[in-house]
């Protein structure tokens, strides 16, 4: 009977484990691999080479897509039940608040190889119930030399990226890269726009090589939600309600560092900070409305709308056959500060979150014949901590068409002056 070698893996260097004795499907692609796909961002890669990935588009954006593994869910929406765990130079990148991953703020061309893991692994952490990705950087040693590539298609998407590393006599290497992606969407109101920039520099000796990597991103995404079919028959690039936005901030740094105590005995470890603020806006349906009678004011309502210098409102008739886009009721009952929970057929939800999260790891790896048979053992041990913090508020609308955003306008004005004073006017329409 022939032997089995069992090997696992660990989200730190350090171990040399090659892919072929872990006994599960492990895929692995490098930097050359990716390049050639030609993918706009690591997901888009994921989803086209590796076996088992496909994307779940529930966004709409191209850079806020779903990864979905053997059932197990990567996502950049808070409240998805997250499966995967995503390290990047042993940064765990799941956001602390909700394990969420937001892929947009990883540059695709500061990537050296990936390697994706299957099955569930305490050692990647919390929620590690499908597998984990594991992302390796680029560095002046592996990626000498520069380069510029600009791009242009539909819809005026454009792409410019910059590279550019090295390395000196001295041990002392260095690697930048900085992507510039932005174009305005098929979709209508649905523009895109990411800034990353991602730089380390390094120093390695004959058993020791230390790293230090910054990275920031700064991106800008629209991403409208599904639309009825119905609609989609007319117009196929429409949206339901708008706006659907998400705005991300984000700084990294990183220190690693390797040493080489003897020829089989390795020690691994990183030091790390980041920070990342998220803001969004999102333009709904109020659900609490679709039950009530929106159309006619009343004669309160009707004695409100009066005194606050609104005219042309209907005295008496105002139904759903007459008024596919009901606001007057909404508008009242704002100013009499009574129910637009109910009379407003429009929401607009904002959330910001503050996160700060850091971290150092260590681990002890030996690779060496035991017993007259190879063997493998790693210790480690990591501490994280992490603080965040999330506001999220309303404000009540009504849905007017595309050509009618002036009325919802208006309306803004007036909820933040009678009931959600903090919140800046912006509109919901549909």
């Amino acid at each position: 009977m022939a032997d089995v070698v069992v090997v696992a893996r660990t989200p730190l260097g350090g171990e040399t484990a090659d892919p072929r004795d872990v006994p599960a499907p492990v895929q692995t692609a490098g930097s050359s691999e990716i390049e050639r796909s030609h993918a706009l961002d690591l997901t888009a890669y994921l989803a086209r080479a590796l076996g088992g990935v496909y994307v779940n588009d529930v966004q709409n954006n191209p850079l806020q897509p779903d990864i979905n593994y053997r059932g197990y869910t990567a996502s950049p929406l808070l409240g998805t039940p997250q499966g995967l765990s995503i390290y990047m130079d042993g940064v765990r990148l799941n956001q602390p608040f909700g394990d969420v991953v937001s892929w947009d703020l990883i540059p695709r061309a500061a990537i050296d190889r990936v390697t994706l893991t299957p099955g569930s692994n305490p050692l990647f952490g919390l929620n590690t119930l499908g597998g984990a990705l594991s992302i390796r950087t680029k560095d002046g040693r592996t990626s000498p030399g520069a380069s510029v590539q600009l791009g242009y298609g539909s819809y005026d998407r454009w792409q410019a990226q910059v590279e550019s590393g090295g390395r000196a006599a001295n041990g002392i290497n260095w690697y930048f890269t900085g992507n510039r992606f932005q174009d305005r969407g098929w979709r209508e109101a649905s523009p895109s726009k990411a800034t990353q920039l991602f730089g380390k520099i390094g120093w390695s000796a004959a058993a020791t090589e230390l790293a230090l990597t910054a990275a920031l991103a700064d991106t800008d995404l629209t991403g409208n939600g599904l639309q009825e079919q119905r609609f989609l028959e007319r117009d196929y690039a429409s949206v339901y309600t708008k706006p659907d936005v998400t705005r991300n901030r984000s700084g990294l740094v990183n220190l690693t560092a390797t040493h080489d105590f003897a020829r089989h005995l390795r020690f691994s470890g990183n030091v790390y900070i980041r920070t990342i603020e998220t803001r969004t806006l999102n333009g709904d349906i109020n659900d609490d409305s679709l039950t009530e009678a929106l159309y006619q004011p009343n004669a309160a309502e009707r004695a409100a709308l009066t005194a606050a210098g609104y005219a042309g409102f209907p005295m008496s008739g105002e139904s759903a056959a007459n008024t596919p886009f009901p606001s007057w009721r909404c508008i009242a009952n704002v100013l009499l500060n009574s129910e637009p929970n109910e009379k407003c057929n429009g929401l607009l939800n904002r959330t910001r979150s503050a996160q700060t999260d850091g971290g150092v790891a260590g681990q002890l790896s030996w690779d060496g014949p035991l017993g007259g048979r190879p063997h493998q053992f790693a210790v480690g041990a990591s501490v994280l901590a992490s603080r965040a913090h999330f506001v999220q508020g309303s404000q009540f609308g009504y849905l007017t068409p595309i050509a009618g955003r002036s009325q919802s306008r208006d309306l803004a004005h007036s909820l933040t002056a009678h009931r959600t004073r903090r919140t800046p006017s912006t509109r919901a329409s549909t």
